[in-house]
């Protein structure tokens, strides 16, 4: 690579690269998207320029006065540097272009900051979804990715705790439930009964997909110390975040005395750091990324039960 590169490593191909310099002895390294090299380096000129002008501003300024565009470079990259896939990059950007540039703009051109966001904003943001862009049944979602947003924003101390608190006054709504309409109820309760009989691996990790809606991989990748208990009973499961697909933690604070009961079973069977394993008694290489040895099979058996 010429010297003109140094200082840009490409990652991806054509796609994304990371770049590093050194700004008043500190240095910065990050990954940014770009469609070549030559791109990469107008990016990191342009980063140099402008973390350049804002070292010199005192840091509660900086945090008062960071515009929308920046609170956005600042949220890309902290989405690259945590690896989150690309597609939701694209959601997050789509979800920030939607509420910080069209609907504030229209609606709330005299905010300029961050910081200077309210809890009205944001509920009249959720009408503005529903209502004028007609997508009722995008709500949860978008709201999903809109509260994992601000979140991060607020651990780059761009908008205020009180902010992430009263957010939470804004319930999703529940989500849409799939029809399986040649699958009722008592097939259901069958397979699951053919299954603890039969297949009595499969059981718990199906049982508790069926309960609480989590992801095949977010499942199999639970590990023993992730469970909670109160003496011996089951009360709690941390889903850490590096598992699920939005790279949020999701805690599952609520169990039942019939979910306990199966966490426990579960818990006890198995010999290693992983809560829920196969006959052979072991559940894959997650350490590595891929997914259990029994996933595969997690996956034909939970849509025949219409998981």
């Amino acid at each position: 690579m010429s010297r003109r590169y140094s200082g840009i490593r490409e990652i991806v191909k054509d796609k994304v690269y990371e770049i590093n310099f050194q700004i008043d002895k500190i240095r910065k390294q990050y990954r940014i998207e770009a469609s070549s090299l030559q791109d990469a380096y107008i990016q990191r000129a342009d980063a140099i320029v402008d973390l350049s002008k804002l070292a010199d501003k005192p840091k509660e300024q900086l945090y008062l006065t960071t515009d929308f565009d920046h609170a956005w470079t600042e949220l890309q990259r902290g989405l690259l540097g945590d690896n989150i896939p690309r597609k939701t990059v694209t959601r997050y950007r789509n979800s920030f272009d939607r509420m910080f540039k069209e609907f504030r703009i229209n609606k709330y051109p005299h905010i300029q900051y961050p910081r200077q966001l309210s809890l009205q904003f944001f509920n009249d943001y959720k009408n503005y979804y529903v209502i004028d862009l007609k997508r009722p049944n995008g709500l949860r979602a978008e709201l999903i990715i809109v509260k994992a947003m601000m979140k991060r924003l607020y651990r780059l101390k761009l908008c205020t705790k009180e902010l992430i608190e009263e957010l939470k006054d804004i319930k999703k709504p529940k989500a849409n439930k799939k029809n399986y309409p040649n699958i009722c109820k008592s097939d259901m309760a069958r397979l699951m009964a053919y299954m603890k009989s039969d297949r009595p691996d499969y059981y718990p990790p199906i049982y508790f997909i069926s309960r609480v809606g989590r992801r095949i991989s977010e499942t199999t990748q639970i590990k023993k110390s992730d469970v909670i208990f109160h003496g011996l009973r089951p009360v709690a499961i941390n889903i850490r975040a590096e598992t699920t697909k939005m790279k949020e933690n999701a805690p599952l604070d609520a169990i039942d005395d019939d979910l306990a009961s199966v966490l426990k079973e579960a818990y006890l069977k198995s010999k290693n750091e992983w809560l829920f394993v196969n006959k052979w008694g072991s559940v894959g290489d997650h350490d590595n990324g891929t997914k259990s040895n029994h996933s595969g099979s997690l996956v034909s058996v939970s849509w025949r039960m219409g998981i």
